[in-house]
């Protein structure tokens, strides 16, 4: 029983992670810290769904809305757009 609610629990805090909400406790930069307000996008990938904000000096996760990407816009600034066309 208690098993279950413990991959019950990490499973859930594996969604809240990617979702539009705060990630519990967030990560941190290569450096340890991050310059507040600043955004990124995942990994520095950009056509990803996921991107990261600064807040507290820490990065939180989050995601951009329905069939849209992250879409970098000079430095520290990004957009959720749609997803450039495959040719």
């Amino acid at each position: 029983m208690l098993k279950s609610i413990y991959k019950l629990a990490t499973i859930s805090l594996l969604i809240a992670a990617m979702s539009n909400r705060v990630s519990a406790d967030g990560f941190r930069g290569d450096d340890g810290r991050c310059n507040n307000g600043q955004l990124n996008c995942f990994q520095n990938r950009a056509e990803s769904k996921i991107y990261q904000e600064c807040v507290d000096y820490k990065y939180m996760l989050r995601e951009c809305g329905p069939g849209t990407v992250c879409k970098p816009l000079g430095l520290n600034h990004i957009y959720c757009g749609y997803p450039t066309a495959q040719k």
